[in-house]
């Protein structure tokens, strides 16, 4: 009896275990750390004190998720569906605020923001005693929407602009107005964008440290780096780590609710469609939309950078000698363009399983994936030494170690990127290759690949840009010696240096503008050219 073995799906699921156990590694270690306590940790664990703080976390989990959700819906369709003026202007600062650091954006709210901060000592002579309370659960949830709502406006914009506007216009023939049209048909359309995108920031959110620790607002992720930073409480910290894998559990299973096995492609060649018709908006409409993007842009990229410039010449002004070391740039890019090369490449192995075979082992990956995202990144750095101390003792202390904890933290974001990109291609096309004689690598290196090189890009530079401010990670697992921007802004930050502390965070933003731009202009979007080009078919 003749068995049909499919070579290139028993590569790429052999390929998925070893991703399988790469991510795992932070969870086997938590485990490990746990199960090896001699003493009874889940009293510790299920107090009442505990309980709160699972509310308070999940509390804010739910809230930044759903005002970026509404920041993110907002500005992609006003932006999108609108015919407001500068929109590349407005497009590319919509998504700048990604590039700050939780702990960069906390310390400057706190500073100009704060009961005694300098924005009320201006207004003190004015008869204003008090600004309105910063610390906490609003503060808390206002700032960390402010910097993720662009992980949901990436993906979110992407997705509305490659709707079938025939769609829409055939609600609207049936009698449905735009509101109808919206809720009915657009949302629905909308589902698997958006859901990665809310996992992404449930994710992000569950996993931050630098917010909710300078806002005071406490969280387990705060709970965990407290009992890290006491030695004799690591195990108790181990076991936070797993209530927080158990929280991104729930978030995944409630994903996969949401958003079922559904086809979100297109009839053209390569999933492309007719854009729909922009909205005409009359003069106080436009106006008024553009008041809504002013005001989201003015606290989320130019009040942060405003307050980066105010540290700088201020410290300048009182004679700070700042004595940057400009080995920190090429460190911070060298090892964040060799973790987005990384997650790249795991990437598209693993969405050409789950999209092209609906590949169970791949499904389970990108699950398992999200894992590392919502996990503080001190405990997959000390997961990752852990195991590197036990079965790679070579590679401890290099820069190997350094790039498998940042796969570990930011797959997720490449796997949403590159997938999301796959779901919109036509699959006519690839039997259309096959039916030609082609073999399914060629078919993926000359059609696949081309199609979604934005997409994947795209997914590169968003892992380029959290590396390049990832702290937690790269102080644990860097060799010693080897500092980055992100550790240099931390020293400085830590010991009241704001001056010196501005000059690499403005590096950082400055660096990673040019990525912004193309994030802005060309990410997740799919093309038709390589069709063209390689089957020889026309439209």
């Amino acid at each position: 009896m003749k068995i049909n073995i499919d070579i290139g799906q028993t590569f790429l699921s052999i390929f998925s275990l070893f991703i399988i156990f790469i991510v795992s590694i932070p969870l086997v270690y938590l485990v490990v750390r746990v199960l090896g306590n001699d003493g009874n940790v889940l009293d510790l664990i299920f107090r009442r004190r505990i309980y709160e703080i699972i509310i308070r976390t999940l509390t804010l989990v739910f809230s930044v998720t759903i005002l970026s959700l509404i920041i993110a819906l907002t500005l992609s369709w006003i932006i999108e569906r609108t015919d407001i003026p500068w929109k590349k202007f407005f497009t590319i600062l919509s998504v700048l605020p990604i590039v700050f650091p939780s702990y960069v954006a906390g310390m400057i709210f706190v500073d100009f923001l704060g009961p005694k901060g300098r924005i009320q000592g201006w207004l003190e002579p004015l008869g204003v005693d008090q600004l309105p309370e910063i610390y906490g659960f609003w503060g808390s949830t206002i700032l960390l929407s402010l910097l993720s709502y662009p992980y949901l406006f990436l993906i979110i914009r992407s997705s509305l602009n490659r709707i079938d506007a025939n769609l829409e216009e055939a609600s609207n023939v049936l009698g449905k107005n735009g509101v109808k049209t919206f809720i009915l048909v657009t949302l629905p359309l909308l589902r698997p964008a958006i859901s990665s995108g809310c996992i992404l920031v449930a994710l992000y959110t569950l996993s931050d440290f630098g917010a909710v620790s300078l806002l005071r607002y406490e969280t387990f992720t705060w709970a965990i780096m407290t009992q890290y930073e006491s030695s004799f409480n690591r195990v108790v910290a181990a076991s936070f780590s797993l209530v927080l894998v158990l929280f991104a559990f729930l978030i995944l299973i409630l994903d996969g609710l949401i958003v079922k096995s559904k086809n979100y492609y297109v009839s053209g060649i390569s999933g492309t469609s007719r854009k729909a018709k922009l909205i005409k908006l009359n003069l106080s409409s436009k106006i008024f939309s553009v008041f809504i993007i002013f005001f989201i842009i003015f606290f989320s990229v130019f009040f942060p950078f405003y307050g980066l410039t105010y540290w700088l010449i201020r410290g300048a002004i009182a004679g700070e000698i700042i004595n940057f070391n400009w080995l920190l740039v090429w460190n911070s890019m060298s090892v964040s363009f060799l973790a987005a090369i990384s997650c790249v490449f795991c990437s598209l192995m693993i969405s050409l399983l789950i999209v092209k075979y609906n590949n169970k082992i791949g499904i389970l990956t990108e699950k398992i994936s999200y894992l590392g995202f919502g996990l503080p990144g001190i405990a997959i750095a000390l997961g990752v030494i852990f195991v590197g101390l036990k079965l790679i003792s070579p590679l401890y202390q290099t820069i190997a170690l350094l790039i498998l904890g940042y796969i570990i933290l930011f797959l997720p974001v490449t796997i949403g990127a590159i997938k999301s990109s796959m779901l919109h291609i036509n699959p006519h096309i690839e039997e259309a290759s096959r039916s030609l004689g082609f073999k399914m690598w060629y078919t993926t290196l000359k059609i696949t690949i081309p199609i979604i090189i934005s997409g994947v890009l795209a997914g590169g530079i968003l892992v380029f840009m959290l590396t390049m401010k990832e702290l937690p990670a790269t102080m644990i697992l860097a060799p010693l010696g080897f500092e980055t921007l992100s550790t240099s802004i931390w020293s400085y930050s830590s010991e009241a240096f704001f001056a010196k502390s501005a000059f690499p965070s403005m590096l950082l933003v400055l660096i990673s503008g040019p990525f912004t731009a193309y994030l802005a202009f060309r990410g997740y979007t799919i093309s038709d050219k390589p069709v063209k080009e390689n089957l020889n078919v026309r439209r």
